[in-house]
């Protein structure tokens, strides 16, 4: 795998070191967990929703004593006041690596940690809502808040789904952790640099580009559409207020296009007519014209 080496912007002291040291450490330790418990997810995963709205579906079936110890070993990951909680690290690496594609590589795996879990959304839950609930009510703590919360849950999705969901989420964050320890595993306090594969950084730089040309192309039909209708609007308030001849109306289209005339200027050599009128008349020119060639207008 080819890869791209990110010397850090300014020095990272030893504190911080320490701490993007200790969850490698700890990420070591937690990977080679998961890799003895073998847990096996359903290849293909149906889940149901019965009559009254609760989702049951395949589950792992594995006792909840043989997975308790590997969540004791993730929770230092996802505890906020822990000092190698995984958005902290993240945060201090981005401190001292300010390189676009570190940004982008930082950026994915905190939206990958956000998002965990296969089956969260679908239940109605988010990551931090499995781990917050069942972890301060069920696997660490006896919170009366959590407990009532888990209760709830209890009633929307299955025993055995909910060990589902728990673990999925685990485990996605697990391989954002592995991830951003890999990134960092080299990196020693007098050689203060980091790797990425460059498949991905590449593969990330390619999507946000493709994102902002499709931002700037709805920014621009959005003004398009603004202006058009801004155009229909004028041209249907001077329609009910004022009616020019025919010859008045080509007065003022030949001095538009003839004479690339203002508004003001047509009025002061049209007798009778306003620069209200002028600009009313000019307007809706306009209209007529962008209406005929509207059909074959793109946006690039």
């Amino acid at each position: 795998m080819e890869q791209i080496t990110i010397k850090s912007s300014h020095p990272m002291p030893e504190e911080d070191f320490a701490k993007v040291k200790l969850f490698n450490d700890k990420s070591k330790n937690l990977w080679s967990h998961w890799e003895y418990l073998n847990i096996k997810f359903p290849s293909h995963q149906a889940v149901s929703r019965d009559d009254s709205g609760k989702v049951s579906g395949d589950s792992v079936n594995i006792g909840e004593h043989t997975y308790k110890g590997l969540l004791l070993d993730f929770r230092v990951f996802t505890a906020d006041k822990e000092p190698i909680y995984f958005n902290r690290i993240a945060k201090i690496v981005g401190r001292y690596f300010r390189d676009d594609r570190v940004v982008l590589i930082l950026n994915d795996l905190k939206n990958n940690w956000k998002e965990a879990g296969l089956l969260n959304d679908f239940c109605g839950y988010s990551a931090d809502d499995v781990i917050n609930i069942l972890f301060n009510s069920k696997y660490f703590h006896v919170d009366e808040e959590k407990h009532k919360l888990h209760e709830e849950m209890k009633g929307k999705v299955s025993d055995e789904l909910i060990t589902d969901m728990l673990l999925n989420t685990v485990y996605d964050r697990i391989r954002v952790i592995r991830h951003l320890s890999w990134f960092t595993e080299e990196l020693t306090i007098s050689n203060q640099e980091i790797k990425l594969p460059k498949n991905w950084v590449d593969e990330l730089a390619e999507k946000e580009e493709q994102a902002k040309i499709t931002e700037r192309r709805w920014k621009l039909e959005q003004a398009q559409n603004e202006e058009q209708l801004n155009r229909e609007e004028v041209h249907e308030e001077f329609n009910r207020t004022k009616s020019f001849s025919k010859e008045v109306i080509d007065r003022v289209r030949l001095f538009m296009y003839l004479h690339g005339a203002t508004p003001e200027e047509i009025a002061e050599k049209t007798e009778g007519l306003t620069v209200a009128d002028a600009t009313g008349i000019v307007n809706n020119i306009n209209i007529e014209d962008y209406s005929r060639c509207s059909e074959t207008y793109k946006v690039i």
